[in-house]
């Protein structure tokens, strides 16, 4: 017999699904709970005015009945923003507060409980040209860095230096435009390795007046009283590719500091699901706004620690760590 589409299924098969559902959804509460972790998992797709799924014969799982259960925290659901069709996920994260400034959140170290409380986000902006083809090798032209408070989502601290390109020292019509750094910029700017000596004394500088100590796998612990920090680009394009390869290229010591670092391109699509359309499509897919300038690195160096300090707010952790 064919049904209407007012017709649900029986009440006591309709709970028997709702007790395994929340018996499920317990388990991942009581994983999450002894191993600190994160878990996200599908929610059902619902008809808003019937409350049940688009074949009208199983009645759904609303986010709101998951707060029923101790120890949890669900999140509104969160839609993959590029796909239409994208199924919705909640996300259990154990004893998570309320979402404040003052009670957000440090992430977890992989293996350990030591918080990470600063980020020192990296975005270098390079020589480029039009053609993918036949292009000289990449020279650093812009070395930014922001230190962002994962606590306060703060960014307390900020480094900028234009760079001297020794090899094409004449910039490209296509890099003027798109990173809008002139000629006249790197004409004033200084040789890559005087820029590293730079940033490193304005490095060693902040880290001692905050009492910064660089996350180290397994020598960090949370009774340090230093507040633990760790370096973080999006992607591992800026020190894996740019950086190391033109310090081989130029005999440059390359810093030890830069060996690690944690690739937020990599933690988003591990804690989230799925792969964001760049930096700014990352920033959409969370409720946030660019601002300033695209490919500026300063500016993408802004936006990327904004995004991260969003992530660890949504209860992420940043353990994805890249290494040379």
């Amino acid at each position: 017999m064919k049904k209407s589409k007012d017709d649900t299924l029986p009440k006591s098969k309709s709970k028997r699904e709702k007790s395994s559902f929340l018996a499920d959804v317990q388990n991942l509460v009581n994983l999450a709970a002894k191993y600190g972790c994160l878990f996200y998992f599908e929610l059902p797709k619902i008809d808003e005015k019937k409350n049940v799924d688009s074949k009208g014969n199983v009645r759904a799982i609303v986010p709101k009945q998951l707060e029923e259960i101790p120890g949890i925290e669900a999140e509104r659901p969160i839609l993959k923003k590029h796909d239409q069709n994208a199924a919705a996920f909640a996300i259990i994260r154990p004893d998570a507060p309320t979402m404040t400034n003052e009670h957000a959140p440090a992430t977890r170290m992989q293996g350990s409980k030591t918080k990470l409380d600063y980020l020192l986000v990296i975005d270098f902006e390079s020589t480029c040209w039009d053609s993918k083809y036949s292009s000289p090798p990449q020279e650093i032209i812009e070395f930014p860095a922001v230190l962002i408070n994962l606590k306060t989502g703060e960014i307390e601290e900020q480094f900028q230096q234009f760079v001297m390109p020794m090899e094409q020292p004449r910039l490209s019509e296509f890099c003027t435009n798109f990173t809008g750094i002139n000629q006249q910029q790197v004409n004033a700017g200084v040789p890559l390795n005087i820029c590293i000596e730079l940033f490193l004394v304005w490095f060693d500088s902040i880290a001692s007046s905050k009492g910064m100590a660089l996350y180290q796998a397994g020598k960090n612990s949370a009774q340090d009283s230093a507040n633990i920090f760790a370096f973080a680009t999006w992607t591992d394009w800026d020190f894996k590719l740019c950086l190391f390869k033109e310090c081989e290229r130029k005999k440059i010591k390359f810093p030890s500091v830069f060996s690690h670092w944690i690739d937020l391109k990599a933690a988003f699509r591990q804690n989230y699901g799925w792969t964001p359309k760049g930096l700014r499509g990352a920033m959409e897919d969370l409720g946030l706004t660019f601002e300033g300038r695209e490919h500026s690195g300063l500016d993408d160096a802004i936006n990327t620690a904004k995004l991260a300090h969003q992530m660890v707010c949504d209860g992420s952790i940043l353990n994805r760590y890249s290494e040379l």
